[in-house]
């Protein structure tokens, strides 16, 4: 079975009855140079646990299935799951899951061992998934994703850039982070009407900066970059904090109060934190 070959998709497409959906992101990879790179670009050991969500109808699965420990992997199309349960089920390795991956508790499945993430991911949760996946208190030590090629740029986005925002920070704390490689519209079927990238996320030996409080900096970044244009003496207050909690937390952290939101690095958002975490 070669689920690079369109031909042959189209073949399994008609036999199962799936019409693929917009509303799901479901573009399933067609290229076996684009599949080769992921691949490579997953360094792929005996030893890896790994996961993967949106398998669709297998291409990247029945690759990494051979080189790994275990494989979970997370479908929630019922036709694509018992394609997948007919076609790789007897395979050893393989924890076949039938649910939204939305619906799924990552941190904790992360937390059971899982260190590498490898994902073709539907275009419509990638950016979700992806900051699920961050937030994890037991983060996989590789993240290697297909996804829409701006909300790659957005995790790839240096301090001032105007895509740089929360999943950025979120990413760049724990990460080095790059795009891998741009992908052509070509690569899939159906062609994806919006760009796409292969991103590559490899965990540091260390945060870029460490909080107090892990909940406290997450609520700051999220509601400051909910009012990103304004300076961050303003920001904060449609965060919920008050004027005088403000004004000397950002004293503390050494942030001038006229900068706004995006022109704070990670390592600024941790000082931060902290500084308010002690204020309140």
């Amino acid at each position: 079975m070669n689920l690079c070959s369109p031909n042959e998709v189209r073949r399994i497409l008609d036999e199962i009855k799936l019409a693929p959906g917009k509303s799901m992101g479901q573009n399933f990879l067609i290229d076996a140079n684009i599949l080769r790179i992921i691949i490579e670009r997953a360094e792929l050991k005996t030893s890896d646990r790994v996961l993967e969500i949106g398998p669709g109808l297998g291409v990247l699965t029945q690759a990494m299935l051979p080189l790994v420990e275990s494989l979970t992997a997370i479908e929630k199309d019922r036709k694509l799951h018992n394609f997948l349960e007919e076609s790789l089920g007897g395979a050893a390795n393989l924890d076949l899951i039938q649910a939204d991956a939305l619906d799924v508790d990552l941190p904790a499945l992360l937390a059971g061992g899982i260190n590498k993430f490898v994902s073709n991911l539907p275009y419509s949760v990638g950016s979700r998934i992806l900051f699920d996946v961050f937030c994890a208190a037991r983060r996989p030590e590789l993240v290697l994703a297909t996804l829409q090629h701006d909300v790659a740029a957005r995790i790839v986005a240096p301090v001032g850039d105007r895509e740089y925002g929360l999943l950025a920070i979120l990413a760049q704390r724990f990460y080095d982070v790059e795009i891998a490689k741009e992908i052509g519209a070509n690569c899939f079927l159906p062609r994806p009407r919006v760009g796409s990238a292969l991103l590559l996320c490899r965990r540091r030996e260390r945060p870029l900066v460490e909080v107090r409080d892990e909940a406290c900096f997450l609520r700051l970044v999220k509601m400051s970059f909910t009012h990103r244009r304004k300076v961050m003496s303003n920001s904060l207050r449609g965060a919920g904090f008050a004027a005088e909690q403000i004004e000397a937390a950002l004293a503390q952290a050494g942030i001038d109060p006229q900068l706004r939101p995006a022109q704070l690095a990670p390592a600024d958002w941790g000082r931060l934190a902290d500084a308010l975490f002690e204020s309140a």
